[in-house]
Order: structure tokens, then C-alpha cells, then sequence
């Protein structure tokens, strides 16, 4: 049994390795983590033969396997969490609207933003789609207003994939403006 336990350690070490590399995609991750909860059993099936050999105390077998099983459990309740954040499109974690919604704001001829929507379409590729009110004095332009705004959106949010509908700033006959 220790013999074998030891192989099929080594085993899911070294695929752990290997997995480790793709850890971004979600599918990598449940594998990796699949290895590693092999790995955990194996290291509690040895930590447990150890102590039954040592002093016949044979409580240590099913202990150590509600131990691993609770560990298991644990990270297979945080993946399901992360796969139904993406199914159901919801917003990222890591993301914060108002700070998404104040850094478009920010950008020079952006006068408002709203109907603001980010959600993932994979754990490593994010979306954003708004509409952006931008001043008549800046219509001119626009290309460069909404290149550095997907810049800025990408390179400060990981949002690699930005749809950005441009509505011109409106005035009543009174010259308030309307948005």
C-alpha cells in the first residue's frame, strides 16, 4: 500500500506541475485541482498508514479521510462559486462597477457613462458593454476618445473585449443639457 501510495504521489506531483502552467483557464483549474486532491489523499493515505503501522491506532484511517474529503469539499464549493459567476453572467469579483464607471468618466471627452454591463464570458476573458455621452466639442474626435477608453478599460481592468455605444450630449432650448 505505501509503495504504491508513494508512485501515485509522485504521479500527481508531477502533473501538478504541469497543470500549473494553465492555471488562468477554468478547466485547467478544476484539473489541477482534481490532481491535487489525489495528491492530499495520497499524502493521507500514507500519514495514516504511518500511524496505524507504528500504533495500530486504526482511528487514523477514517479521521484522516474526513479530513481530506472536508479539504476537498471546500475548493469544490469556491469552483462552483466561480463556473455560476460566469453562467450566470455575473459581474467579475475583482471588478468594481463604480471604479469601471469613475475611470470612463475620467477620460477627456467623456462627459457621462451609464447602462454599464461586465460579465465574463470564460474565467479569463471579460466584457464590458456601455454607453458613453461624450460633448459636441469632442465629436470630432471620437476614434481616439474610445480607443484610449478600451486602453484604460483593458490595461487597468483585464476587460479585453469593450463595446461602447456614443451618444452625443443633447441641449433643450434653454441650454440645459440632457443626457
Amino acid at each position: 500500500m505505501l509503495i504504491i501510495t508513494i508512485i501515485g504521489l509522485i504521479a500527481n506531483i508531477f502533473s501538478m506541475t504541469i497543470l500549473s502552467k494553465g492555471m488562468m483557464r477554468l478547466n485547467v483549474k478544476s484539473a489541477f485541482m482534481h490532481v491535487a486532491s489525489d495528491a492530499l489523499s495520497s499524502i493521507g493515505v500514507l500519514t495514516a498508514a504511518m500511524i496505524i503501522l507504528y500504533t495500530n491506532w486504526y482511528l487514523a484511517d477514517p479521521i484522516v479521510s474526513i479530513a481530506v474529503g472536508l479539504t476537498v469539499m471546500h475548493s469544490t464549493i469556491k469552483m462552483l462559486k466561480e463556473i455560476l459567476q460566469i453562467l450566470l453572467e455575473g459581474v467579475p469579483s475583482k471588478i468594481n462597477i463604480s471604479d469601471v464607471v469613475s475611470t470612463i468618466k475620467g477620460i477627456h471627452g467623456i462627459n457621462d457613462v451609464h447602462d454599464v454591463h461586465i460579465w465574463s464570458i470564460t474565467s479569463y476573458m471579460h466584457v464590458l458593454s456601455a454607453h458613453v455621452v461624450v460633448g459636441k466639442g469632442s465629436l470630432n474626435s471620437i476614434g481616439e476618445i474610445l480607443n484610449e477608453t478600451k486602453r484604460k478599460i483593458d490595461e487597468i481592468y483585464g476587460i479585453s473585449h469593450t463595446t461602447l455605444q456614443v451618444e452625443p450630449e443633447t441641449y433643450d432650448e434653454v441650454g440645459e443639457v440632457h443626457q
